[in-house]
């Protein structure tokens, strides 16, 4: 039988939930150096601008990887503060 402590549970789910969060990075800074702003300012001119499928292609990845930079800073605070349950 192995025995984990729950310091080791939170460790672990820190460690794993960084990697997220590292990978989501790169990507959303890839997206701003690619078009050269943020993406408030790349949705609003999406919202303006003429179609360009390429840019429309971007944007719904840059977006999508915002919601999840989002989830991954929450879950972050979640493990920080203790709030797992572990069954």
């Amino acid at each position: 039988m192995i025995t984990i402590s729950r310091n080791n549970i939170t460790e672990w789910l820190l460690l794993d939930t960084y990697s997220e969060r590292h990978i989501a990075k790169d990507k959303l800074q890839f997206f701003e150096k690619k078009h050269g702003t943020t993406f408030s300012k790349f949705e609003n001119k999406m919202k303006k601008g003429k179609e360009n499928f390429e840019h429309y292609d971007d944007y719904i990845e840059w977006k999508a990887f915002n919601r999840i930079m989002n989830s991954v800073e929450k879950k972050i605070n979640d493990i920080r503060n203790g709030n797992i349950k572990v069954s």
